[in-house]
């Protein structure tokens, strides 16, 4: 109802959920978008949402242009901001493109910049978080790693990937709940390759007997340990 009243904050709630529908109505969306930037043609969160939009579309290439100039206008690696997730945001387009080398260097720029915000009373409003945090969800570091984790094992970088990996388990030990089911098993797959591929057989072996352990069908674990 508050969508219907033109509530712009309804409206990006609605537009976010439905970016995770199983089938987006991209010409709905679109006009959507159109309505809330002729409005305000340089709303960043509208602007950001329709990044997403596009990449979800697999429209890298629009995709991309939006994010960079979200972190044109915000340059800021800092948590909370929209320069960040645009930033991150043009990394996840790079991989999806399997542009490795290069997301792996935004990745890396983000984990030598990422710091809280500026709360200093003269700090810039632009560097301060962006709202409302509906969507704008913390990054969490699991997340960053395990994305240049899989960059460096896709450049063959095996020793560096596994570092990545090893960082994650070993920081989340007692809460690997909190990295969600899939993704723990997609970590513990790509450690185990990496050790496969660095010859260190007994330790893959455990990695993916512990992905067997929260899904004993898991294509990859078993493909694995059928060698």
């Amino acid at each position: 109802k508050l969508k219907e009243g033109h509530n712009r904050f309804a409206t990006l709630h609605t537009l976010k959920c439905s970016l995770h529908e199983p089938l987006l109505d991209g010409r709905k969306i679109e006009e959507e978008f159109k309505k809330l930037l002729k409005n305000n043609p340089y709303d960043q969160e509208v602007r950001l949402l329709q990044g997403l939009f596009y990449q979800r579309c697999g429209k890298w290439d629009e995709s991309h242009e939006i994010f960079r100039g979200l972190y044109k206008q915000s340059p800021y690696i800092l948590k909370g901001t929209i320069g960040l997730k645009a930033y991150y945001n043009m990394a996840l387009n790079l991989i999806c493109q399997e542009q490795f080398y290069e997301a792996k260097n935004y990745l890396e720029k983000i984990l030598a910049e990422y710091t809280e915000p500026n709360t200093e009373p003269d700090a810039p409003s632009d560097t301060m978080p962006a709202q409302p945090d509906i969507w704008l969800e913390d990054l969490p570091e699991g997340d960053l790693l395990s994305d240049l984790g899989w960059c460096l094992l896709n450049l063959g970088y095996y020793k560096e990937a596994q570092a990545c990996y090893e960082t994650i388990l070993r920081k989340y030990e007692r809460m690997l709940s909190r990295l969600g089911r899939d993704n723990i098993k997609k970590i513990r797959n790509n450690l185990g390759e990496c050790y496969l591929r660095t010859n260190n057989i007994e330790q893959a072996k455990e990695q993916f007997k512990l992905v067997l352990c929260l899904n004993e069908g898991d294509a990859v674990a078993n493909r694995y340990l059928a060698y």
